[in-house]
């Protein structure tokens, strides 16, 4: 035997409700389960929204990092007096992390946004180890080409001493899309020097992707300009002569018939004593 389960109306008195239950318990202790629907009220209404969350932390900034080491065979020599770009060998993968939007190429020294649209702003730092000489000074910075301009960040120069020269740079740099920029040093002792006899780095982080806020939304279309004023007459036209037309028909009259030599070809006579049109002429 079964029995329907029917949900309870909220117009049940409370003995009603207590007579049900004892009924369904009975029912229901015979095959060992309760079925509990029978006592599960209608579904609420879906309860307010809730306050927004605390916004998150920012992102990690991309970086990139390369070094160079003596040990690895990354040996420069910078001549005498010549301003001579440093080619980082060794790319630094603990530092390295994100998209910084650069390549580097190992064959110009060249760090270059490669993005065709966006803009970065990025901070570098490293140093450069020189080897042994206490003649002259060291230096080092940055230098940025934008479109055939070129700007230079952060120098930095120290003088010579016995011991291996190590001098440090540091700047940030604003990157419009599309250009590059490169390390360069310069010494001064009267002869070659070699660069990385002891370790050089350097490091590079993407500033703007720790400030870069969401996308706002459309702006709303403006209102419509006035009209222009009129424009100025445009020059007349002037084609070439045409050719000279036919001539045309004569309609002639006096009184009598014409004689065989009046008038041309085509041409008509009226005698006005009779009314009698002649024409056209053959």
């Amino acid at each position: 035997m079964m029995f329907l389960c029917r949900r309870m109306s909220s117009g049940l008195r409370p003995s009603d409700l207590l007579e049900i239950r004892r009924i369904k318990a009975m029912v229901s202790g015979s095959a060992g389960t309760i079925d509990s629907s029978c006592f599960q009220g209608p579904i609420g209404p879906t309860g307010a929204t809730g306050v927004a969350g605390a916004t998150g932390n920012y992102g990690i900034p991309s970086s990139l990092g390369y070094n160079n080491t003596a040990s690895l065979g990354d040996v420069q020599t910078i001549q005498h007096g010549i301003e001579t770009t440093v080619y980082w060998k060794n790319l630094d993968t603990l530092f390295s992390q994100g998209n910084t939007y650069l390549t580097y190429s190992d064959v110009s020294g060249f760090f270059q946004n490669v993005d065709p649209v966006r803009s970065n702003l990025l901070n570098v730092n490293g140093y450069v180890s020189f080897n042994l000489n206490n003649i002259g000074t060291r230096s080092v910075y940055g230098q940025l080409t934008s479109l055939s301009v070129v700007k230079r960040y952060g120098h930095s120069q120290i003088p010579s001493t016995a011991d291996a020269s190590i001098i440090p740079f540091t700047f940030n740099v604003y990157m419009p899309p599309l250009s590059f920029f490169q390390i360069i040093v310069k010494q001064n002792s009267g002869v070659p020097l070699n660069i990385n006899t002891y370790t050089s780095a350097i490091n590079i982080v993407r500033i703007d992707t720790t400030m870069l806020g969401e996308t706002g939304p459309t702006g709303p279309t403006g209102d419509l300009g006035p009209t222009g004023p009129i424009g100025p007459i445009g020059v007349t036209g002037a084609g070439p002569t045409g050719a000279t037309g036919p001539t045309g028909t004569t309609i002639s009259s006096g009184s009598g018939p014409p004689s065989s030599t009046f008038g041309n070809v085509g041409d008509f006579y009226i005698d006005v004593t009779t009314g009698i049109l002649y024409g056209p002429k053959t």
